[in-house]
């Protein structure tokens, strides 16, 4: 668990509050609620969001997985082999669409504050 994620957690945001246990989701839907969408489009906005919330989650495992598989492997004292580096290959490319997602969920944000 990260350090931004258990910060968020540590604040004990009242139940009810959020629907989120990501940071970063939490951040967008709260900004969500405070733009100019109709309730279809927030129902679908928020949809979004457990989507993208899935991601990160998925990226938060896959990053794990990583990580204890090399520090095994350098504990055997054993040479990473090509699927290891290949999982760190596959983890980047999942952390740029993952970085391209919340961007693209910011713009429609920022869009609809706009036309505020």
């Amino acid at each position: 668990m990260d350090y931004e994620r258990l910060e968020f957690l540590a604040k004990k945001v009242p139940d009810g509050e959020t629907k989120f246990t990501e940071p970063k989701v939490h951040e967008l839907w709260m900004q969500a609620k405070q733009v100019d969408f109709s309730p279809e489009e927030l129902v679908a906005f928020e949809e979004e969001l457990r989507h993208f919330e899935h991601k990160l989650k998925k990226h938060a495992d896959m990053t794990k997985e990583f990580e204890e598989t090399v520090k095994d492997y350098k504990k055997s004292g054993k040479d990473i082999p090509l699927k290891v580096e290949k999982m760190d290959e596959k983890n980047r490319d999942y952390a740029k669409k993952i970085k391209k997602h919340h961007t693209e969920l910011q713009r429609k944000i920022d869009k609809r504050h706009i036309e505020l």
